[in-house]
C-alpha cells in the first residue's frame, strides 16, 4: 500500500540495539537488493532531518531514507504524499537497522525483497555514488551552493533561442508557464530542456547549479519550472552568462512573461491587467480558486472509503459554491450578462492561465483514479452553478489550455500517490440519510438563489 493509504496502528516503540548499526551517524548509506524499483539501489547522503531525525536523500532527488510516520522508511516523495517501499517500525534510534529482515515490504515490492543497507560504504561498480558531485554536473551544481552563481549555462547554444524553459510534462506548475509562452506567442523562442523531478536532477546539465543562482538555500531542494532568460548583450567568447536571469517559481515567472514592455504580445492576445483595479480582481480570482477550488482534489484522491469520500464530495460543492459566489460578483462577463465572453476579465488572461491546470485535473482525474467518486464536477457545475459552468467550460476549450495537457502522463504520475480504496461494507441507512441531506442542502442552496433572483 502507499503510505498515505496506510490504516495499521502505530505499535508501541521499542529500542533495538543490533551489532549492524553504526555508532555514529553515517554520512552515506548505501542502498541494493531492491528490484522493484532499481533507482532506489544506490548511495543516499547525510541531508538534514526529518521528524526530528536524520535523514538521507540521493542527491538531486526525491528519494529517501527517513523516519516518517513513528517508523523508518525508503521512501520516494511525490506531490502530495509519496510512496513507501520498505518500512522499519522496530529501530527507533537516529539511524535505520542495516538488518534485511527488520524490513518490511509494501504492496509497492515483491514479497522475496530486502533492501541491503551499508553505512558509509564505498562506490562499487554496480552502485556508484550518485550525484555526490564527483562528475562535471555534480561539481558544478556543488560550486553553486554557496550562491555565488557563477556563470550561466555554459552549455547553452550560441544561436539559442533568448528563454531557457526547465520543464516535464506532468507538472502542474510548468504548464502555468506553457500556457502563457503560447499565449504570447513565444514557443519559438523558447527552447525546453526535460529534468526528471524524481530522479537525479544533476543529469540536466545546468539545472542544479541555475537553480541555485536563483535560490542559494542549500536545503530546498531544486525545483521546476525554471527560466533563463539568456542575456542579449555578448556573444560568441565574449558571452558568458553572468548577466543571464534565472528565475523560479511558476507565478513570477508568468508574471514576468506577461509584461508588454519585455515580451510585446505578437498576437491578439493581452494577458496582463490594463489597469490596478483589474490587477486586483485577478489577484482576488486566483486567490478564491486556491482557498476553494484548488484544495479538494487530494481530499478527493485521497478519500480511501465510502465515508471520507462523501466528506470530500461535500468539500467539492462547497468550493465549487464559493467559486460560484466569486464569479457572480466580480466576473465582468457575468456582472454584464455577456455569454460569448466567460473570463474573468472579459477576456482569456493571466488569471485563467495560473488556475486552468488545476481545473483540469479536478475534472478529468477523479473519474480515472477515484471512479467511486458519485458525481461529475462538470454536470454539477452546470446543474447548481452556472457561472462557474460558463467560466469552466471557456477555459477548458482555450487551446493553449487542452494543447499543454497531457492527461495520460499526468494520471500515471498521479496514480503513484493516490491511495487504495477500500470498498469496506457501507450502512445503507446512513447512507440514503447521508445522500438525502446532501440534496436538501444542495436544493435548499439553489431556492435560495432562485429566489433571490426573482426578488
Amino acid at each position: 500500500v502507499h503510505s498515505s493509504s496506510a490504516t495499521r496502528t502505530s505499535p508501541v516503540r521499542k529500542i533495538v540495539v543490533l551489532s549492524d548499526m553504526p555508532r555514529e551517524l553515517p554520512s552515506t548509506i548505501s542502498v541494493s537488493g531492491i528490484e522493484a524499483e532499481p533507482c532506489l539501489n544506490g548511495t543516499f547522503h547525510l541531508n538534514g532531518s526529518c521528524c526530528g531525525r536524520p535523514q538521507w536523500m540521493m542527491p538531486n532527488t526525491r528519494r529517501y531514507i527517513r523516519y516518517i510516520r513513528d517508523r523508518w522508511e525508503i521512501y520516494i516523495s511525490h506531490h502530495p504524499h509519496g510512496t513507501t517501499f520498505f518500512y522499519n517500525d522496530e529501530s527507533a534510534g537516529d539511524c535505520p537497522s542495516a538488518d534485511p529482515a527488520a524490513w518490511q515490504q509494501t504492496m509497492a515490492v515483491m514479497p522475496h525483497e530486502r533492501p541491503k543497507l551499508a553505512f558509509d560504504a564505498q562506490p562499487s561498480e554496480d552502485h556508484p555514488v550518485t550525484g555526490a558531485g564527483t562528475d562535471g554536473a555534480g561539481a558544478a551544481a556543488a560550486a553553486s551552493d554557496d550562491g555565488s552563481g557563477g556563470g550561466g549555462d555554459p552549455h547553452l547554444p550560441e544561436a539559442s533561442p533568448p528563454l531557457t524553459l526547465y520543464a516535464n510534462d506532468t507538472c502542474p506548475f510548468v504548464q502555468k508557464v506553457r500556457i502563457v509562452l503560447q499565449e504570447k506567442g513565444l514557443t519559438g523562442s523558447c527552447v525546453e530542456r526535460h529534468v526528471d523531478v524524481t530522479g537525479d536532477k544533476s543529469a540536466t546539465t545546468g539545472f542544479v547549479e541555475l537553480y541555485r543562482r536563483a535560490e542559494p538555500n542549500p536545503f530546498r531542494r531544486p525545483a521546476i519550472p525554471l527560466l533563463v532568460h539568456r542575456d542579449g548583450d555578448g556573444e560568441g567568447a565574449q558571452r558568458d552568462g553572468a548577466q543571464d536571469l534565472v528565475l523560479i517559481e511558476s507565478t513570477v515567472i508568468a508574471e514576468y512573461l506577461v509584461d508588454e514592455t519585455l515580451f510585446p504580445t505578437t498576437n491578439t492576445a493581452f494577458l496582463g491587467p490594463q489597469d490596478a483595479r483589474e490587477r486586483a480582481k485577478m489577484s482576488l480570482f486566483v486567490d478564491c480558486f486556491e482557498r476553494s477550488v484548488g484544495r479538494v482534489l487530494e481530499q478527493v484522491l485521497g478519500a480511501t472509503d465510502h465515508d471520507k469520500l462523501y466528506h470530500a464530495s461535500e468539500s467539492v460543492v462547497r468550493a465549487l459554491e464559493t467559486l460560484n459566489g466569486w464569479l457572480t460578483h466580480h466576473s465582468t462577463a457575468e456582472r454584464n450578462g455577456d455569454a460569448a465572453s466567460s473570463f474573468v476579465c472579459g477576456r482569456f488572461t493571466l488569471a485563467e492561465a495560473l488556475v486552468a491546470p488545476a481545473l483540469q485535473r479536478l475534472v478529468y482525474l477523479p473519474p480515472l483514479l477515484r471512479p467511486e467518486l458519485a458525481m461529475d464536477v462538470m454536470s454539477t457545475a452546470k446543474v447548481r452553478f452556472p457561472a462557474v459552468h460558463r467560466w469552466a467550460t471557456a477555459t477548458l476549450a482555450r487551446e493553449s489550455v487542452a494543447g499543454t495537457f497531457h492527461l495520460e502522463q499526468v494520471a500515471d504520475m498521479k496514480r503513484k500517490a493516490t491511495p487504495l480504496f477500500t470498498a469496506a461494507p457501507v450502512d445503507e441507512t446512513r447512507g440514503a440519510a447521508a445522500s438525502t441531506e446532501l440534496e436538501a442542502m444542495l436544493s435548499s442552496r439553489f431556492s435560495s438563489r432562485v429566489g433571490a433572483v426573482a426578488a
